[in-house]
């Protein structure tokens, strides 16, 4: 191994020596890479609902395909995979302000400024992929595929 490589840690293994690491703060880190591995689970079948849709539009006829169909469409994949995305990330963001210069606590106030916003980006799309669930192009597509909508 050369020196860079060395000195170069792959993400997930420089996450797994910050979330275990023989710190004070283990406690709170595990349980907070709990949590957000667990909405990243979570949220793992919107991508294959977009994978889905994508693979929907790909083999039926575009021509009679309205412009609504484009735009709704692309509004429901974007909104399957942003909370995907905000939850994975989630993860790896608490071992990056770590490495930051800041002083402790402002360290702290950003993961918790990370969590409410994470969070507060997960709600507001699981509320715009509810509406967008109603528009006429995706409840075609919902019911083909035989998936039921998001309960209010």
């Amino acid at each position: 191994m050369t020196k860079d490589s060395e000195k170069k840690q792959s993400h997930i293994t420089e996450a797994l020596l910050f979330y275990f690491s023989p710190d004070l703060r283990t406690f709170l880190s595990v349980l907070y890479l709990v949590f957000f591995a667990y909405f990243t689970l979570f949220f793992i079948d919107n991508i294959s609902l977009a994978l889905k849709f994508i693979w929907y539009t790909l083999t039926i006829s575009r021509v009679s395909l309205s412009l609504g169909h484009v735009f709704w469409g692309a509004l429901f994949i974007i909104s399957l995979i942003i909370p995907f995305s905000v939850s994975f990330y989630a993860v790896f963001l608490p071992v990056k302000i770590f490495k930051r210069p800041w002083t402790t606590y402002l360290k702290f106030l950003a993961v918790i400024g990370t969590i409410v916003a994470s969070v507060g980006v997960i709600i507001f799309m699981d509320q715009a992929i509810r509406f967008i669930e109603t528009r006429e192009p995706i409840t075609i597509f919902l019911e083909k595929a035989h998936v039921n909508p998001r309960l209010p």
